[in-house]
């Protein structure tokens, strides 16, 4: 004789089969209510996972939510379950930050060879614009350039990437030291 909690879990099933519409194909991942066993060596019925909604974000990621009573929805960019939602990152088609090399070092007053920095792994079809205070560039743009120092001690590069139909730009800098003439060695 089945015991009552067997005669639960077939009542059960029976409410659900009822309430998604009979016996019609339900889709594969979405709103679908799912019995999950609770590991109860009786096999009884632990609850109710009644919709799940994964999306894949346009960035790469993935944002998912589940709710129990079944109140899931999702855009293109959001998902939400029981009145809490996700929203994927925006994807940003802005250029990486990237470190600035010193292969020459500078020395003040200057002369050749001048001062030579680069960017570490420039990314291809990224226009790189330079800017420095206490020197002068001998030109702004490209994944390298070439300087005079106009003074002795620190000074700074600047760096905005900028790529061709983004409208989001990256900035990124590092400090160098201008020695003197004097003790450069060549």
């Amino acid at each position: 004789m089945p015991s009552f909690r067997n005669h639960l879990v077939l009542l059960s099933t029976l409410l659900l089969a009822t309430a998604c519409g009979g016996t019609e194909e339900l889709p594969a991942e979405g709103s679908a209510p799912v019995l999950e066993s609770s590991g109860d060596p009786e096999g009884g019925v632990e609850a109710f996972s009644a919709c799940n909604v994964t999306l894949a974000c346009a960035n790469g990621s993935s944002i998912q939510c589940s709710s129990a009573s079944g109140n899931c929805h999702s855009t293109s960019t959001s998902v939400t379950c029981d009145g809490v939602s996700k929203v994927c990152a925006p994807s940003s088609c802005a250029p990486a930050v990237r470190t600035i090399n010193e292969n020459i070092g500078v020395c003040y007053p200057s002369r050749h060879p001048y001062g030579r920095y680069a960017i570490l792994s420039p990314e291809s079809g990224v226009t790189y614009t330079w800017s420095s205070n206490y020197a002068s560039l001998h030109s702004n743009t490209g994944s390298y350039i070439v300087l005079s120092a106009t003074s002795v001690g620190y000074f700074t590069l600047t760096v905005t990437a900028s790529r061709p139909g983004c409208a989001q730009t990256t900035t990124f800098s590092a400090d160098f030291y201008a020695e003197d003439a004097a003790f450069c060695g060549f």
